[in-house]
């Protein structure tokens, strides 16, 4: 569906090459303090954590590649304008395509665009991604404005415009009533009746629907494949054929990775 611009890969190389900080070395201080005069000192209030702040990958491919997400956006944004809930899938044909950070600057495009309230839903649970991608990550129920429990699942509101997180893990907790497919529907509809616009991280799509429970049910509405440009045909021909199957509308592939000559307009395009 697209090819986002070389910055894209170019900005994960960067962050790639970024010395890790090194350990401070443990300094023995007690005998220090114990001789010290004691000051009085005033009290310093903490200022408030934020409770939301969206990756710095997101500003450099809003920047670089903001018509196509807009265009994107737009697309997604019509039926729920319309009062249609939609919910909107974003996968790759293997680990390290870029879906989240895509997936996280449509979902901060949305937002920008007025989509509220908007829910930002991680189904790779073996191997989670969204929450990594977050540089203030979730706050804890007990500090969040509003924490749902639907069908086992936490939906936890990260911001006080709408912006919610959650993540599909808790559908397997043996303690919670009914089978995981049934867990799955519950919680699609309920999450229906709340949010106009649902962003899925689906992680990997192998083919076999046995990989991954959302696929189990008639969940998705929009499902996008991120890819790189220039691997595996086969592997993404067995990617798209299975969205194509198991989602109400496959849109097409977003590629994360262009040539040179490619202009910056052409960043998010549909293709094939």
């Amino acid at each position: 569906m697209t090819a986002l611009n070389r910055a894209f890969i170019e900005a994960f190389r960067r962050r790639a090459a970024e010395p890790s900080p090194q350990p401070t070395e443990d300094l023995d201080v007690h005998d220090a303090v114990d001789d010290a005069p004691s000051i009085a000192l005033p009290a310093i209030e903490e200022p408030p954590t934020p409770t939301w702040q969206w990756p710095p990958i997101t500003d450099q491919l809003l920047r670089d590649a903001a018509q196509g997400f807009e265009r994107l956006a737009a697309e997604i944004q019509t039926p729920a304008a319309g009062k249609s809930p939609i919910t909107v899938a974003f996968a790759g044909p293997r680990r390290g395509t870029g879906t989240t950070s895509v997936l996280l600057t449509l979902a901060r495009c949305l937002s920008n665009r007025g989509t509220r309230p908007l829910l930002l839903l991680e189904s790779n649970v073996a191997q989670p991604a969204l929450d990594q991608c977050l540089t203030n990550p979730a706050p804890q129920p007990a500090a969040a404005a509003e924490v749902v429990d639907l069908a086992g699942v936490e939906i936890i509101s990260v911001d006080e415009q709408g912006l919610a997180l959650a993540n599909l893990s808790g559908l397997f907790d043996a303690a919670t009533p009914g089978t995981v497919r049934e867990r799955l529907q519950k919680f699609f509809s309920g999450i229906k009746d709340r949010f106009p616009v649902t962003v899925i991280d689906a992680g990997v799509v192998t083919g076999a629907i046995a990989d991954d429970a959302l696929w189990t049910v008639p969940a998705v509405d929009v499902a996008i494949l991120v890819d790189q440009t220039a691997q595996d045909a086969d592997e993404r021909n067995r990617a798209v054929k299975f969205l194509e199957q198991h989602a109400g509308q496959f849109l097409g592939v977003i590629e994360t990775c262009v040539p040179r000559t490619a202009r910056q307009s052409d960043a998010v395009r549909l293709t094939g």
